[in-house]
C-alpha cells in the first residue's frame, strides 16, 4: 500500500465487535474484526481513503482483539501465568509484542492472579505430588512463574510439611522404610533427592514414627 485504503464499512457484530471492511484497489474486500469501543472513532470514517499508518494501528488492534478472545478461551482451561499465556498465544502465531499486551491487560483484570496462583501451585506440589522443596522450585519455574511469587509462596512451606512429603514418598515406593542393604539404601536416597528432597530431610522422615 502507498496511497491508502478505503475503508468501505464500520459495522457491529451481533455476536460482539465491530467489522471494519476495506476495498483495496486492485478489487475485492477483506475485514478487520475490533473491539467495540472503536466503533464511535471510526465509523463516520466509512467510504473514506485512511492512510497507510491509520491501516496499520486498526491491523495491530484487530490482531490484539483476536489474542484477547484466545486468551480468555485459554482460561477456560484453568489459571496460567503470564509467561505461559505469552508463550501459547506465540505458539499460536500472535506476535510476541502482542501477547505480552494481553497478559499484562489480564492481569491488570486480575484474570491472572499468579501470586494466588503460585501459592495454590505450591501447595499441590508438596500435599498432593509429595515433592520437596528443590523439586517444587524446578516444576514452579518451568511453568513460567515469577521469581518473586515464588520465592513468596516457598515461604509458606513449614518443615513438618517437608517431612510429611517425604514420609509419604517413603511409604509408597519402599513400604514405609528404606532398604537396609547398603547399594540398595543409596539408590532410594537417589530416587527421594530426585523428588526434591536433601539427605537431612529423608533421615529425619525416616526416623518419624
Amino acid at each position: 500500500m502507498t496511497d491508502g485504503i478505503l475503508l468501505s464499512r464500520v459495522s457491529p457484530r451481533g455476536d460482539g465487535g465491530v467489522e471494519f471492511v476495506f476495498s483495496p484497489e486492485g478489487g475485492g474486500e477483506f475485514s478487520l474484526l475490533l473491539s467495540d469501543e472503536f466503533y464511535l472513532d471510526w465509523y463516520s470514517r466509512a467510504g473514506n481513503i485512511i492512510s497507510d499508518d491509520e491501516y496499520l494501528f486498526l491491523e495491530s488492534e484487530a490482531e490484539y482483539h483476536s489474542a484477547l478472545g484466545v486468551a480468555m478461551r485459554l482460561l477456560d482451561y484453568g489459571e496460567t501465568t503470564a509467561a505461559a499465556l505469552v508463550r501459547k498465544l506465540t505458539q499460536r502465531g500472535i506476535s510476541r509484542d502482542t501477547a505480552i499486551r494481553v497478559s499484562e491487560k489480564l492481569c491488570q483484570l486480575s484474570l491472572i492472579d499468579e501470586e494466588r496462583f503460585a501459592r495454590r501451585a505450591v501447595r499441590f506440589y508438596l500435599e498432593k505430588k509429595c515433592l520437596g522443596r528443590s523439586r517444587i522450585l524446578a516444576e514452579m519455574y518451568k511453568k513460567g512463574f515469577g521469581r518473586e511469587y515464588v520465592n513468596s509462596a516457598m515461604a509458606e512451606i513449614e518443615e513438618e510439611d517437608i517431612l510429611l512429603a517425604c514420609k509419604k514418598q517413603i511409604e509408597k515406593k519402599f513400604g514405609g522404610s528404606l532398604p537396609c542393604d547398603r547399594e540398595e539404601r543409596r539408590r532410594a536416597v537417589a530416587v527421594l533427592s530426585r523428588l526434591g528432597f536433601t539427605s537431612s530431610e529423608i533421615s529425619r522422615a525416616e526416623k518419624e514414627d
